[in-house]
């Protein structure tokens, strides 16, 4: 058995989902630091659970027009080769289950580099449509390498503990 659970959201008022499987958490409450030399389409980062977390606007990634922070925006925790990253997103709705049968093929949509992102689309009650995401298709090659090259900048900022200073000098 498969599991159809996904969690609903919106982004720019577009309704939107991830399979429930894909996330790692979901975060309402988080502080976003920019560190000078933030690589595009990086806008911040967020101390999560004792780790650095690169956050990026979903809405901007998928080419919609992202409006600022609101006291309803959640990082939607996800893993990328690796690395924990949040994908920010306007409102979480509701886990919805949505059987494999209901989902429909979209047609090319031709919205930014990361179309290939929406996997299907399912209808609402309300007529309209929910867009399916494929999680590991929202980060392509160059994603990927300036993701790798942020965490870089972020290992290279950290500060060495004590502990590690002295067990250094030792050597």
């Amino acid at each position: 058995m498969t599991d159809d659970r996904h969690l609903a959201f919106t982004v720019a008022g577009e309704a939107c989902a991830l399979p429930l499987a894909s996330l790692c958490e979901v975060v309402a409450d988080y502080a976003v630091a920019q560190p000078p030399g933030l690589p595009a389409p990086w806008h911040g980062v967020a101390t999560m659970r004792d780790e650095v977390v690169p956050l990026v606007a979903l809405g901007r990634l998928l080419g919609f027009d992202a409006g600022p922070r609101r006291p309803t925006t959640r990082a939607l925790i996800v893993r990328v080769d690796g690395a924990l990253v949040g994908l920010e997103v306007d409102e979480v709705r509701r886990v919805v289950a949505v059987p494999a049968a209901s989902l429909r093929p979209l047609p090319e949509l031709g919205r930014g580099a990361r179309s290939g992102s929406v996997r299907a689309a399912s209808e609402l009650p309300d007529g309209r449509l929910m867009l399916h995401l494929e999680p590991t298709a929202l980060f392509d090659a160059t994603l990927r390498r300036s993701l790798a090259e942020l965490r870089r900048q972020l290992a290279a900022a950290r500060p060495v503990s004590a502990g590690a200073r002295a067990s250094a000098a030792d050597d």
